[in-house]
């Protein structure tokens, strides 16, 4: 990795700020697996494991992505404007670097997810698993994160409603009135995830050991995209089931046979 100089050296010994691959801008698994796992080379190449403060670089951050370097406050100190520092040089740290067919897979999960995960949970305290907490996060939203664009929602989530989450009592969430701590907290907390294909289920990361994640998602074709979180949850070994009785759209979105649904849930699912 290279050194670049800043305008300013004064010094000696400048400063070494590491920057963040800025990529992804809202999306959460962008920022969970590819800017948080930059994090973790970053703590490999220290050679003191009780260092702390160590300058980060972010740029365009977003709310909750400040909110997560809060929790991680012990340990790296998040600079969001490089104009405001003197005396340093900027390390190059790109974040986990991506396969070159799909540009979105991070590598080797089963080393970053489990450090990314450990990462925020030692610093979470009072976590406390619910085996009557069942989750259903929705995507009616999702059009803020894809141009105006409403992409993988389920259409009848009204009768989703009443059919399927009343039913075995499901909470209906919008994931992105959370904040960052309050999303770790809800997936290692909850029984149960369901969800279609999306950004939220990065946070799968911190699901406890015995939550159940429901995918609806069509099987598709086998390549990184159809498979983000049945790999995550293969390297977490967490419990993930694929809902695939839907047709969706040419942007991802369906209706869902909420019989059908219940009958998985009830069949396949709590059964297990």
């Amino acid at each position: 990795m290279s050194l670049l100089p800043s305008i300013s050296q004064s010094h000696s010994n400048p400063k070494v700020i590491y920057k963040l691959m800025d990529r992804g801008g809202q999306h959460l698994y962008h920022f969970i697996m590819f800017n948080i796992g930059g994090l973790i080379y970053i703590l490999n190449e220290q050679t003191n494991p009780n260092i702390c403060n160590i300058p980060v670089y972010m740029q365009r951050t977003t709310k909750f992505q400040i909110e997560a370097f809060d929790i991680l406050k012990d340990k790296f100190t998040l600079i969001t404007d490089i104009s405001k520092e003197k005396d340093y040089i900027i390390k190059q740290i790109f974040g986990v670097p991506c396969t070159a067919a799909s540009g979105h897979v991070g590598d080797n999960l089963e080393i970053f997810a489990p450090a990314i995960r450990k990462l925020f949970l030692d610093r979470i305290p009072d976590r406390i698993f619910d085996k009557n907490k069942r989750i259903f996060i929705t995507r009616t939203k999702s059009e803020t994160f894809h141009y105006g664009q409403l992409r993988r929602c389920v259409m009848n989530e009204e009768q989703l409603k009443k059919d399927v989450l009343e039913k075995h009592n499901i909470q209906y969430i919008r994931l992105e009135e959370y904040s960052f701590e309050e999303k770790i907290r809800l997936f290692n907390s909850s029984s149960l995830i369901l969800s279609s294909l999306g950004g939220a289920l990065a946070c799968i990361v911190f699901a406890n050991k015995k939550t159940k994640i429901v995918e609806m998602l069509n099987n598709g074709p086998i390549d990184e995209v159809t498979h983000h979180y049945s790999n995550l949850t293969s390297k977490l070994n967490l419990p993930y089931y694929r809902y695939s009785n839907i047709v969706e759209d040419n942007w991802g979105n369906f209706n869902v046979n909420t019989q059908d649904l219940n009958n998985y849930l009830e069949q396949i699912v709590f059964k297990t």
